[in-house]
């Protein structure tokens, strides 16, 4: 960790590093909640349908199946907006049977989105 730490100073060194980027192991930054409340609501009113699929892989930001709803609740309700919460897989479906399942998953939720089209 020291020496990725010391390398990353050293390349970035001068270079803009946004400022939700926080020193970790996990390196994605998210917008701030009002900015991607807003940019996700702007699509469901062009008609686009959301699905969001969360796991267990990520329970330090997400951990309960209510959780989108709270995090966006202008979204919560919005029939164009689905969620599901799979708290046992994990974040790289690395068993077979895990990615069947998300597979059927993703398959049968896309059938249901065609066929209210």
């Amino acid at each position: 960790a020291k020496w990725g730490s010391l390398v990353e100073r050293w390349f970035l060194k001068g270079n803009d590093i946004p400022s939700s980027l926080t020193p970790g192991d996990d390196i994605r930054e998210f917008p701030p909640r009002e900015v991607a409340e807003r940019q996700l609501k702007s699509l469901t009113r062009a008609g686009v349908r959301l699905h969001f699929i969360y796991t267990g892989g990520v329970h330090q930001y997400y951990n309960h199946a209510s959780q989108f709803a709270t995090m966006f609740p202008a979204l919560g309700t919005d029939a164009a907006v689905t969620t599901r919460y799979l708290p046992r897989l994990d974040h790289v479906a690395y068993r077979c049977k895990d990615r069947q399942m998300l597979v059927a998953h993703v398959a049968d939720t896309t059938r249901e989105f065609l066929m209210t089209v």
